[in-house]
C-alpha cells in the first residue's frame, strides 16, 4: 500500500509539473517522458520512448551542434556527479521552435550505479525573448547615446569614479571623470553633492537643474569652447548615487552672438559717425566764414598799418597779424580736413596727390602727438606721379595707422623720455621692382609691435583691440 502510495504520489507530481523531463539509458536512448515533454515536442510517449540523439524534436540546422552539446555534458555528469544546464531549442511537430534550458543529472540505481541520465527542459522562450528585446533596446539607446552632437557622462557620487561617458565626451575629454569634473565647476565630492540632496526631497532628486554656460579649454586645439550644462542627481543601476551630465557644444553660437554684438556696436558708431559728419559739416559751414573774415581782418589791417607805424612796433605788430591770418587760415583747413574725413559717401576715384593726403593726414594726428610728446617725421619720394584712389579712404587708412603707431610708442616709452624718442615715421616712395610700378606708403614706429595672435586677425571684420 505505501508503495503504491508512493508511486501515484510521484506520478502526480511528473504529471502536474510544466518542466519537461525525460529519462536516457546508458545508450543516451529514451526511456522515459512526462506529459509536459510531450506537449514541448507535440509527439507521444510511445513515439518518443527508444529514440536516441539526433532527436528528431531537434531543429534541423542544431542537430549537430545539440548532439555534441549533450554528449559534452553527458560526460561531464558521469565524471563530476553533478548536473548541467544547457540551452537548446526543441522543434515542435507543428514547426514552432521553443526555445529551453536542459538540466541534466546521472541517474543511480538502490545499489549506487548510474544506469542513465534524467533530463529536465525548462521552457525559456519568452525571458528570453524579454532579454533579447531589452538587449535591443538598450543597443538602440547606446546607439543614440553615442550619435550625439553632446557629452553624456554619469559619475559616482561616492567614489568620483566615471560610469558611462559617450563618444563625444571621451573624444573631447577622454577617459576620465576630469572632464566631468571640469563641466560640473569642480572635483566631485560627496559632501558637495550631500548638502544638495538634503536641501531636495526625494521627488525632487530627479529634477534638472537650470543649465550653465561653462567656458573650457581644449588641449587638443588650444582654443577655449563653451558649453551649455545641465545636471542632475539618479540612482545607478547598483543603487549607488551618480550625476548624469550633459554638455552641448555651443561654441558657434557664442562667437555668432558676439560677432551680431560687435556688429551691432559698430552699426551704433557708424550711426555717430554720420551725426558728426553731419555736426562737421554745419560746423565748417558756419566757422569758415568768420575764420575767412578773421584772416582777411588781419591781413587788411597789417596793410593798411605797413609804412604807418615806427619801425620798432611795426617789426612787432605786422609779423604777429600775419601769424593770427595764417592761424585763421590754418584752423579752416583742419575743419575741412575733418569735415572730409567723417563725410559719407561712396567710395569715388579721382588722380590725386599722394603728399596731400599723407599731410592731411599728419595734420590731423599731430594734435594728438603734440600732446603725448610724440613726433610725426615724413618722407616722400619726389618722382611719385598723381594716383588715381579715392583720397578720402586713403586718408582714413592713414589715420588710423598713424593713430596705432602713437599708441603703440606710448605703451613703451614713459612720458618723461617722449621727446627723446624716434619719431613716428610716415613714407611714400614708387617700388619699381614690378610691373607696373606700385605705390608704396609705411608707417613705421618703434613701439610694442603687434602680438602674432592679433596678427592672425588683423583682416577679420570688425575685429580690434581697443574698447573705444
Amino acid at each position: 500500500a505505501n508503495l503504491r502510495a508512493e508511486t501515484n504520489f510521484r506520478s502526480a507530481m511528473e504529471n502536474s509539473t510544466p518542466v519537461g523531463i525525460r529519462a536516457h539509458d546508458m545508450n543516451r536512448a529514451i526511456t522515459y517522458v512526462n506529459p509536459a515533454f510531450c506537449e514541448m515536442t507535440g509527439w507521444s510517449a510511445e513515439e518518443l520512448i527508444g529514440l536516441s540523439p539526433p532527436f528528431a524534436f531537434w531543429p534541423e540546422d542544431q542537430k549537430e551542434e545539440l548532439t555534441k552539446k549533450m554528449h559534452q555534458a553527458l560526460q561531464m555528469t558521469l565524471n563530476q556527479d553533478k548536473k548541467i544546464g544547457v540551452e537548446g531549442s526543441i522543434l515542435h511537430r507543428n514547426g514552432s521552435v521553443i526555445q529551453t534550458r536542459t538540466f541534466i543529472a546521472p541517474l543511480i540505481d538502490e545499489k549506487g550505479k548510474q544506469t542513465g541520465w534524467i533530463t529536465s527542459l525548462i521552457d525559456i522562450s519568452e525571458p528570453k525573448k524579454i532579454r533579447e528585446e531589452l538587449a535591443a533596446s538598450q543597443e538602440r539607446f547606446i546607439t543614440v547615446l553615442e550619435g550625439l552632437d553632446a557629452s553624456v557622462s554619469v559619475v559616482s557620487n561616492e567614489t568620483g569614479e566615471l560610469l558611462f561617458a559617450n563618444r563625444f565626451y571621451r573624444e573631447r575629454f577622454g577617459s576620465s571623470a576630469k572632464g566631468h569634473c571640469d563641466l560640473a565647476g569642480g572635483e566631485i565630492k560627496q559632501k558637495i553633492f550631500q548638502a544638495s540632496i538634503e536641501a531636495s526631497s526625494a521627488s525632487s532628486l530627479h529634477q534638472e537643474t537650470e543649465s550653465e554656460e561653462i567656458q573650457l579649454l581644449d588641449p587638443a586645439t588650444g582654443t577655449s569652447k563653451w558649453y551649455e550644462v545641465r545636471r542632475r542627481f539618479l540612482p545607478w543601476v547598483d543603487g549607488q548615487l551618480a550625476q548624469l551630465l550633459i554638455a552641448t557644444d555651443i561654441t558657434i553660437r557664442i562667437e555668432a552672438e558676439d560677432l551680431a554684438r560687435q556688429q551691432e556696436e559698430r552699426m551704433q558708431f557708424s550711426s555717430r559717425l554720420t551725426t558728426m559728419g553731419e555736426m562737421a559739416s554745419s560746423l565748417a559751414h558756419e566757422l569758415n566764414q568768420p575764420l575767412a573774415a578773421i584772416s582777411n581782418y588781419c591781413m587788411g589791417v597789417a596793410k593798411r598799418l605797413q609804412g604807418q607805424l615806427e619801425p620798432g612796433l611795426q617789426k612787432d605788430i605786422l609779423p604777429a597779424l600775419e601769424k593770427a591770418s595764417d592761424q585763421a587760415h590754418r584752423a579752416g583747413t583742419i575743419i575741412q580736413r575733418i569735415k572730409g574725413f567723417v563725410k559719407r559717401s561712396e567710395p569715388q576715384r579721382k588722380s590725386s596727390d599722394i603728399s596731400e593726403i599723407i599731410n592731411d593726414a599728419v595734420g590731423l594726428v599731430e594734435i594728438e602727438a603734440h600732446r603725448h610728446r610724440l613726433n610725426i617725421a615724413t618722407e616722400i619720394a619726389e618722382n611719385i606721379p598723381p594716383v588715381d584712389v579715392d583720397p578720402v579712404l586713403i586718408l582714413q587708412v592713414l589715420v588710423n595707422l598713424l593713430k596705432n603707431s602713437l599708441d603703440s610708442m606710448r605703451e613703451v616709452y614713459p612720458l618723461s623720455s617722449r621727446w627723446s624718442a624716434p619719431p613716428v615715421k610716415i613714407s611714400a616712395d614708387l617700388e619699381t621692382s614690378t610691373f607696373p610700378a606700385m605705390l608704396r606708403i609705411q608707417v613705421t614706429d618703434t613701439g610694442a609691435g603687434i602680438a602674432d595672435s592679433v596678427i592672425e586677425r588683423m583682416f577679420e571684420p570688425f575685429f580690434s583691440t581697443k574698447n573705444d
